[in-house]
């Protein structure tokens, strides 16, 4: 047993080792370490090098003054001889020898390169890897000469080098031990525990639902102990709260009437809430697999599919029919997704699934309602073209009768008041008979029936034509009219009678709403892009801009008192939009309350007949 706990011992020592943080710790420390010996290096390698040149100077020196010494006081000769049985013993190559008083005595073996002067100024010299020249004064020591003497310095460059492999070895011995010293200490006390912690985080987060399960041991009271401690408070709240929220969604889910159901990528159905079920009449989510439920039916699809294989051509969401255990249809609305890993593999089929029973009945409920109104507005405009029809009977009667009258056709009525019975008479017909012929129009329009008559329409003589039928309204009031065309006119392909009508019903608007001695302006135009435009413009009271979708709607009117001193039906205005509408066009309108109003009506390019014309000009038609 004492074997194994060894070796376990030793297998989570070198466990250690594999960690990323301990290789990073370890590099930065051996970094240091070799970075501060390789500092100490570099001046211990020079004062080694200044060491060796010094023992080579004092051992030549003491070699000199050994030989010097040994011989006495001898000539000159003598001495260079002796200096020159140097150079075969010693490490002395040549030299040079000099009286106290500077005398030069003479050159033995290899001359130095240096003179003695620059030698006393600046001190010893390396003229190569392998000479060095030094002078040696004359001193009361025993040398009676001065000597400028050439060493071979050959052996200094390999000792530097020796020294240097020591130096190096034993600095990346240091730099280990203490790399490995530090690394284990650490492993142990501080990288150790975070590699627990690591691994305790993973664990937790691939479980997050038993999160508590990894805590670690709380054996430690330093901070390592403590953030270990933070740890596992963190993991049990975490545990704690999953499991609060899974139980939550749990809940909910189970109690929505929204059904769900959870497959895996095998297509086997892992869940489904208790609404699932019952939407499948089964008791059991097994049942749902043994039997293939639920499926459903998709209105551009034949036959019925499970979830698995609508979501085998993507992700869906839409209106189904879905069918129970007993073939029963429930109409539903079906959201279909699916779940993918890493490698897109699919892990998960998810679905979930609305009743809209009470949506569907509605909407039908609706429809019904609709083709109802439908029904009923033709209806009502087809009862309002055959009252037209049967009002116009009558109506011709009265307003030919009162003509007759009013005019004395056949002879002097008595009395005169009877006459102007007879004009009012005969005025009330006439507006009524434009009521009746608007309604009866405005019925053929939006019942469909209003076909048009289209042929080539001069517009000034279309606009002429209406000037004339209004001139007399026009003159009541004192009010001056004014055309501005384009010379030649336009010619359109329209509806020439709907075209009047249309005209015919915005002048007699701009007209009744219109003060006395006021001004209104008819304008054809030629757009930048060839379409035709034909504009009304009055100075009368104007229209709030509140106001103009009610007077764009059908018998629409607003409440002014200029507006209750002219009655009408507010027809005007929908139906020329309507017939404007029915030749591909548009009409807008613009007003200011107290400055006047302008209704456009725009046809298109294709109602243009030949070319624009390039002039305008102003046309004084009617004043």
């Amino acid at each position: 047993m004492s074997f194994f706990k060894a070796l376990a011992t030793k297998v989570r020592f070198w466990t250690q080792f594999r960690c990323r943080l301990c290789w990073r710790v370890s590099a930065v420390v051996f970094a240091s370490i070799f970075a501060i010996e390789a500092a100490i290096l570099f001046p211990s390698y020079r004062n080694h090098e200044r060491d060796l040149l010094a023992r080579l100077n004092e051992a030549g020196h003491a070699a000199m003054v050994s030989s010097i010494v040994t011989h006495g006081h001898s000539s000159d000769r003598d001495l260079l001889v002796f200096a020159g049985a140097l150079t075969a013993a010693t490490k002395l190559r040549g030299g040079v020898l000099y009286r106290p008083g500077g005398k030069r005595i003479g050159v033995f073996g290899e001359a130095p390169m240096h003179a003695a002067g620059t030698l006393l100024q600046s001190g010893p010299q390396r003229v190569s890897a392998e000479r060095y020249e030094v002078i040696w004064p004359a001193d009361d020591r025993g040398l009676p000469v001065t000597v400028v003497a050439r060493l071979d310095s050959s052996a200094i460059p390999g000792a530097l080098r020796a020294f240097l492999w020591r130096s190096a070895g034993l600095m990346l011995v240091i730099s280990v031990f203490f790399c490995g010293t530090t690394m284990v200490i650490l492993g142990r006390f501080v990288l150790r525990p975070l590699l627990h912690i690591r691994s305790s985080l993973l664990e937790a987060q691939g479980d997050a639902a038993n999160a508590d399960r990894w805590v670690l041991p709380e054996t430690r009271s330093d901070e390592v102990g403590e953030v270990m401690a933070a740890l596992n408070r963190l993991l049990r709240r975490v545990s704690k709260v999953h499991s609060e929220e899974l139980a939550m969604m749990v809940t909910m889910v189970e109690n929505s009437n929204e059904g769900f159901v959870v497959y895996d990528g095998q297509g086997e159905v892992v869940y489904a809430n208790r609404a699932c079920l019952e939407f499948c009449a089964v008791g059991h989510m097994r049942d749902l697999q043994a039997q293939g439920l639920p499926r459903f039916e998709r209105s551009d699809r034949s036959g019925t599919e499970t979830v698995t294989e609508i979501a085998a051509s993507g992700l869906f969401a839409g209106e189904a029919i879905l069918r129970d255990r007993d073939d029963k249809a429930l109409p539903c609305f079906i959201d279909i997704s699916r779940g993918e890993d890493e490698d897109g593999d699919v892990i998960r089929y998810y679905a979930s699934i609305t009743d809209i029973t009470d949506l569907s009945q509605t909407r039908q409920h609706l429809e019904q309602k609709n083709l109802e109104l439908e029904a009923a507005d033709l209806a009502k405009s087809q009862f309002l073209a055959n009252m037209s029809h049967e009002l116009r009977t009558p109506l011709n009667a009265i307003m030919g009768f009162s003509e007759v009258i009013k005019d004395e056709m056949f002879g002097q009525v008595g009395l005169r008041q009877y006459v102007e019975y007879a004009i009012d008479i005969h005025n009330s017909g006439a507006h009524l008979l434009e009521i009746i012929n608007d309604i009866l129009d405005l019925s053929k329009v939006e019942a469909g029936k209003f076909e048009l008559s289209e042929e080539e329409v001069d517009l000034r003589e279309v606009i002429a034509a209406v000037g004339n039928l209004v001139k007399a309204r026009s003159d009541e009031k004192d009010i001056t009219l004014e055309t501005i065309v384009p010379d030649p006119a336009p010619r359109l392909y329209a509806d020439k009678r709907a075209l009047k009508q249309m005209l015919l019903n915005l002048l007699s608007n701009a007209i009744k709403f219109t003060p006395k001695g006021g001004h209104v302006t008819i304008t054809g135009a030629i757009a930048g892009d060839n379409e035709v435009l034909l504009a009304v413009n009055d100075n009368g009271i104007g229209i709030d801009q509140n106001d103009i979708k009610t007077v764009m709607s059908p018998f629409g009117q607003v409440d002014s008192p200029l507006a209750r001193e002219h009655q009408g039906t507010g027809l005007g205005l929908p139906l020329a939009k309507a017939m404007i509408e029915l030749h591909g066009g548009t009409l807008t309108l613009d007003s200011e309350v107290d400055r006047g109003t302008t209704v456009t009506i725009r046809f298109p390019p294709s109602r243009l007949v030949g070319d624009a014309p390039e002039a305008v000009t102003a046309d004084m038609m009617v004043s």
